[in-house]
């Protein structure tokens, strides 16, 4: 079993040790900045500051230094916070969720990734097809979570919490212009798209309870 699939079923989740992490984060730059293709191990280790030895100590090649940037990519969708445990009103987490799945799939680091992601797809087709599953599935897992428990309470009115998830993930994630170029979208930007998204969420379960207009 390889590195990201022993990762996406639930193996590999001890920290990684900071002096690999460092290595990692020299490596996504140099991948950011060249692509897989010309990125080299030579301008890898001079980005991190270390000899050629040492990183060949870590890892085989270029190929399985970047399978290690994608699986470390991933630790970010692990150990999501549970939303069932915040008291808040159902808006306000959904509009939590939302900025979240907007900043790690679209803005920030995702927008880094998916970069690094689209420029290795002739090399890499099937490893970047399991990670996007990975990040979704469990952004949709989380928010199904939550979704089924304001069913439960009798909060919403929704008899298939999945399919809600996935329509709420696909909305807070819709704003794919940072990764085709664009400027990333200012703080107020994102929380006005998230409240957009919660918005358009609760109106589309057929006028939704304490849905709230949209914002300006």
């Amino acid at each position: 079993m390889d590195r990201i699939e022993s990762f996406a079923q639930g193996g590999d989740g001890v920290e990684v040790d900071p002096r690999l992490a460092h290595i990692l984060e020299a490596a996504k730059d140099e991948f950011l900045a060249n692509g897989f293709a010309d990125a080299t191990i030579d301008g890898i280790a001079k980005t991190a500051r270390i000899s050629k030895q040492t990183l060949y100590r870590h890892f085989q090649d270029k190929a399985d230094l970047f399978e290690a940037v994608i699986v470390e990519d991933m630790r970010r969708f692990r150990n999501l916070p549970d939303l069932t445990r915040d008291t808040r009103e159902a808006e306000e987490v959904l509009f939590e969720a939302a900025r979240w799945i907007y900043d790690n799939h679209v803005s920030g680091p995702g927008m880094s990734m998916s970069k690094i992601l689209i420029g290795a797809a002739t090399h890499f087709g099937a490893l970047i097809k399991r990670h996007h599953e990975f990040r979704f599935q469990t952004s949709v897992s989380w928010i199904t979570t939550y979704i089924k428990s304001l069913s439960d309470k009798g909060v919403l009115d929704i008899a298939d919490p999945h399919r809600a998830a996935v329509r709420f993930a696909l909305l807070a994630s819709e704003g794919s212009r940072p990764v085709m170029g664009y400027p990333p979208a200012s703080p107020k930007d994102r929380e006005r798209f998230a409240r957009m998204t919660v918005a358009l969420f609760m109106r589309g379960l057929g006028g939704g309870k304490r849905a709230k207009p949209l914002p300006a």
